[in-house]
């Protein structure tokens, strides 16, 4: 099925490129979320251009040195998926808790 796929779509790719690139140059792809507060610090995600996921820190409220917990990019590294399903700071700020889906 995906070989006859690719050959009945194969004069699409210049098109799909196209029209990617086109996406692309409407999405701010460098961006930082609202922070919202809990405890005594600030958690927030942000992206960085010409990387696929999101990276989660935080920092202290009246700080601007930034704490990354857990940088989606690193992890997804050598995979084909890679999915953050829960994600949970504990009550006290010191233990991170998260799950992550590999498969898809």
């Amino acid at each position: 099925e995906n070989d006859y796929f690719a050959a009945q779509t194969n004069h699409l790719k210049p098109l799909a490129a196209s029209l990617y690139k086109d996406l692309l140059s409407h999405v701010k792809e460098t961006d930082e979320s609202v922070p919202y507060p809990y405890g005594p610090y600030l958690y927030y995600t942000r992206t960085v251009e010409g990387l696929s996921y999101r990276v989660y820190c935080r920092k202290k409220k009246g700080s601007d040195s930034e704490e990354v917990l857990l940088d989606m990019n690193e992890l997804a590294k050598g995979k084909k998926h890679c999915d953050l399903g829960c994600f949970k700071v504990s009550p006290d700020h010191s233990i991170l808790a998260y799950s992550l889906d590999e498969n898809g």
